[in-house]
């Protein structure tokens, strides 16, 4: 299952059923975690699970936070995911081309001072002969 929207503690969340989750510990005592799900199935809905569980050595304490969604909020919330992306991309492109176009601006600004520097040192140059 891929997971995104990691928080570090239990604490503060939804309310749970299991003692341990609410203690904001694991069948290992490890501090619980929230994460959200990235599968398709369960795409969105936040699930408390033993903090090791990504680096594959977790104790196996899982808990769903939130209910089930009907296949149209599934739907709805995954397309509104996609759409965030979508966006989120757009915005690094604008993001790439103005740091471009602010470099050409620069760029051209520094060989303007130049040239007004080098025409400053002439003309103090002759003012000093």
């Amino acid at each position: 299952m891929d997971t995104s929207n990691e928080c570090t503690s239990f604490f503060g969340s939804a309310q749970s059923s299991a003692s341990s989750a609410l203690q904001g510990l694991c069948f290992c005592e490890r501090p619980t975690v929230v994460k959200t799900a990235n599968t398709e199935k369960n795409f969105g809905r936040r699930f408390v699970s033993c903090e090791n569980w990504k680096i594959n050595q977790d104790c196996g304490f899982f808990e769903w936070l939130d209910p089930k969604m009907c296949s149209f909020g599934r739907k709805v919330v995954h397309r509104l995911h996609q759409r965030h992306e979508y966006l989120e991309a757009q915005a690094k492109r604008c993001e790439t081309l103005v740091e471009v176009e602010v470099g050409k601006v620069r760029a051209e600004n520094e060989k303007k001072i130049a040239q007004l520097k080098a025409e400053m040192e002439s003309e103090i140059s002759q003012y000093r002969k």
